[in-house]
């Protein structure tokens, strides 16, 4: 088969590692793959496998088209996240929808949660999208089950943390690896044992802290265009005579 790079390659796997991965597909054990995990054992902290850091590693609930709220007025229904919700770097909770109040969903979105979405139309971007909730969503928000849910263990790793990791070129990679099926998806079940370098909690968050200010920069960037688009689309239906 061919790696990444589109090379030619041969490599030989034991039947040891198919028995305790319980996967057949050639992808997973390219040596590409193995050399990802090994830098990432050459981190100067200490591996932890994601499940040991986490509360929560878990799927939402999809529910049917006629369950949502026509009038997504959220009155009498449920918010939720879908995949669009959270499609950028943090889920956007103006684009938050509503189902009827009485459709049984699954667990419950909680501020700081990370969400991947574990399912695309094409294979490389599978673990691409990585989306933290840095708000505190609108009580008994759920989620749909195209997106895993992470959480984590505060006493462990910051949810700060474990994002800028996951949604790190690293962490899609490892997160890639773990795709199944023809339709390219990934399950909670899969990545709870993908390794990462858990530092102390004091360096997390000096980490953290410096990413907060370009994660800052990047929201005010954010906003100046979506005002500037709001501006240019108020300018054409003016210049065109339609009032809004």
């Amino acid at each position: 088969m061919k790696n990444n790079l589109g090379e030619l390659q041969i490599f030989s796997i034991t039947n040891e590692d198919v028995q305790r991965k319980n996967r057949v597909d050639a992808d997973y054990y390219q040596p590409f793959f193995d050399h990802i995990v090994k830098k990432v054992a050459e981190s100067k902290y200490k591996l932890s496998k994601l499940e040991d850091v986490t509360v929560l590693i878990s799927n939402g609930k999809t529910p049917s088209k006629e369950s949502y709220d026509e009038d997504n007025d959220g009155i009498g229904s449920i918010p939720i996240i879908k995949a669009g919700t959270a499609s950028g770097r943090f889920v956007d909770l103006e684009r938050i929808e509503y189902v009827k109040a009485d459709v049984s969903l699954g667990k419950k979105a909680q501020k700081n949660d990370i969400f991947i979405l574990s399912a695309a139309h094409q294979a490389k971007y599978v673990g691409k999208n990585v989306s933290l909730l840095d708000q505190e969503p609108p009580e008994n928000t759920v989620f749909v089950g195209e997106l895993i849910c992470v959480r984590a263990d505060v006493e462990k790793a910051l949810p700060e943390y474990l994002f800028s990791f996951l949604s790190s070129k690293i962490g899609y990679l490892l997160l890639n690896r773990e795709k199944r099926g023809q339709t390219s998806h990934i399950y909670p079940d899969d990545i709870k044992d993908i390794p990462l370098p858990i530092p102390s909690i004091a360096v997390q968050k000096k980490i953290v802290a410096i990413l907060a200010k370009e994660y800052e920069q990047q929201k005010k960037k954010e906003q100046e265009i979506k005002e500037i688009l709001v501006s240019i689309d108020g300018y054409v239906l003016g210049e065109l005579g339609i009032a809004v």
